[in-house]
C-alpha cells in the first residue's frame, strides 16, 4: 500500500492550482493537444492535463482528470450526483489500482460548474506510472458509520499508457516553453520597469554639479549585455 501523505502546505498549494485550473471552462491550447477514444490531454499555463468522462448506465457521468506539472498529479473526479463540500478535506479516500493502493492522503472537495461536485487528491509521481500500467482503477471511501468501504467510483484505464505518455510529452513542452520564457524575462532585468516612479528625482535645479559628474560617469561606464537582442 501506497503513502500519499503530503504535507499541509504542499496540499494548499496545488490544490490553488487545480481549483485555478478546473474553475476554468477550457485548457489552453498552446500545445497541440492529443486525443483517443478513450483520453484526451491538453496543456494549461503551469502543466498538462488528462480528461475523460465515464457514463454510468442509470447514473450521472463521472469527470475524470489528472493534472501534472511536472513534480506531483492531482486527480480529480466530479459527478452531478454527489454531494461534496467544496474546500472540506476528505482524508477516507483510497485509490486502488491492480497491483498498488494509494492511501493516507487528503482529498479536498471542489465544485465546477456549479453542478458537478467532486475531490481534488495529490499523489506521489508513481502515481502515473500505475495510471499508464494498469487496467483499472477503484476510489473507496471509508467510514466509521459504514461496516464496508463504499465504491465511489470504478474507472478502466483502456488507452491509458498512451494517455500518461502524451500527458509526459505534453508537460515537458509546456516547463521548456516556461523555461525559456522566463529566460527571455530575465535578458531585460537590466532595464528599469518604471524610471519614472515616485523616488527617481529627475537631474535638475535640484541636482549639485557633483551628483551631475557623478551620473555622466556612470553613464560612461554602462554596458548594455552583448546577448540584447532587437524586438519586433
Amino acid at each position: 500500500m501506497a503513502d500519499q501523505r503530503v504535507r499541509g502546505s504542499t496540499i494548499k498549494g496545488v490544490m490553488g492550482v487545480g481549483f485555478a485550473l478546473l474553475g476554468s471552462p477550457v485548457l489552453a491550447q498552446d500545445w497541440p493537444g492529443w486525443g483517443s477514444d478513450h483520453f484526451d490531454v491538453g496543456s494549461y499555463e503551469t502543466g498538462c492535463a488528462i480528461q475523460s468522462t465515464f457514463d454510468r448506465e442509470g447514473r450521472s457521468s463521472i469527470k475524470f482528470n489528472v493534472l501534472y506539472d511536472g513534480e506531483r498529479p492531482m486527480l480529480w473526479i466530479a459527478s452531478m450526483d454527489w454531494s461534496a463540500v467544496p474546500s472540506q478535506e476528505y482524508r477516507d479516500l483510497h485509490f486502488a489500482f491492480d497491483e498498488e493502493i494509494f492511501s493516507g492522503g487528503t482529498s479536498v472537495g471542489q465544485t465546477f460548474d456549479h453542478i458537478y461536485k467532486g475531490f481534488i487528491t495529490p499523489f506521489p509521481p508513481e502515481f502515473l506510472d500505475h495510471l499508464a500500467a494498469d487496467d483499472r482503477l477503484m476510489v473507496f471511501r471509508a467510514t466509521e458509520e459504514a461496516e464496508e468501504p463504499m465504491l465511489v467510483a470504478d474507472f478502466g484505464l483502456a488507452g491509458s499508457g498512451a494517455a500518461v505518455a502524451a500527458l509526459r510529452r505534453c508537460t515537458a513542452w509546456v516547463l521548456n516553453r516556461n523555461a525559456e520564457r522566463e529566460r527571455r524575462e530575465r535578458a531585460n532585468d537590466y532595464i528599469e520597469r518604471d524610471p519614472f516612479a515616485s523616488g527617481n528625482r529627475s537631474l535638475g535645479e535640484a541636482s549639485t554639479p557633483a551628483e551631475i559628474d557623478e551620473i555622466n560617469k556612470r553613464l560612461e561606464a554602462f554596458e548594455a549585455p552583448s546577448s540584447s537582442e532587437p524586438h519586433d
